[in-house]
Formats: structure tokens, C-alpha cells, sequence
């Protein structure tokens, strides 16, 4: 893996981040809107999506009157995690690879 990092430009490892955090989004976006379109909202029926964040947890239920449809949580540490933890390890390993490049490369003038 770290040879075909080595031959990686900045615009591969922006590329790669873009396509981490839209399949993240996609997983986290996924779940609530399938348990959206479970239901088929008649006007004047009641449908609630609640979002919050406290002590530290992001929180988020949809119901249907009073039918949990779904519920989701997060602590702050996990959420960050989930979004830097995976593009800064490629980003670390990127550069460790670019190093040892740079390592094994011939001195000029030889």
C-alpha cells in the first residue's frame, strides 16, 4: 500500500477524504430517511424529527405520533473521531510514504 501511496499528488489524498466523508454522510443520512419513507404522511397526521446535542451527545429520534421510528445518538469524541480519525491516518501514512520517497531518491550531482 505504501508504494502506491508514494506516487500519490495532494489532489489523490483530497480525492480520497471526499469520497471517506460522502460515504459517511450517506450511512449516517441512510437510516433516518429509509425510516421516513416507511411512512406515507397524510395531511394533518403528525410527523416529529427532533435533533438535539447535550452533555457532550448528539442526539435525533423521528417519530410518528407517538411511534419511535428511529433514534439515533452520538458522543461529540465519537462523532469527531468518525470524521477526522480515517482522512488524518491516510494523511500521516501519505507523508511516511512520501518521506521514504524522498529517502531513497538519488542525492543530486551523482
Amino acid at each position: 500500500m505504501l508504494a502506491s501511496l508514494r506516487r500519490w499528488r495532494p489532489v489523490h489524498l483530497f480525492a480520497a477524504w471526499a469520497v471517506y466523508w460522502i460515504a459517511l454522510a450517506v450511512g449516517v443520512v441512510i437510516p433516518p430517511l429509509l425510516a421516513h419513507l416507511r411512512i406515507h404522511p397524510v395531511p394533518g397526521e403528525h410527523e416529529t424529527f427532533t435533533a438535539g446535542f447535550g452533555d457532550g451527545v448528539f442526539s435525533a429520534t423521528l417519530k410518528y405520533f407517538d411511534t419511535v421510528l428511529w433514534s439515533g445518538s452520538i458522543h461529540f469524541l465519537a462523532a469527531a473521531l468518525w470524521v477526522a480519525g480515517p482522512p488524518l491516518a491516510l494523511f500521516v501514512a501519505w507523508l511516511a510514504a512520501r518521506r521514504r520517497e524522498r529517502r531513497h531518491a538519488a542525492p543530486l550531482g551523482v
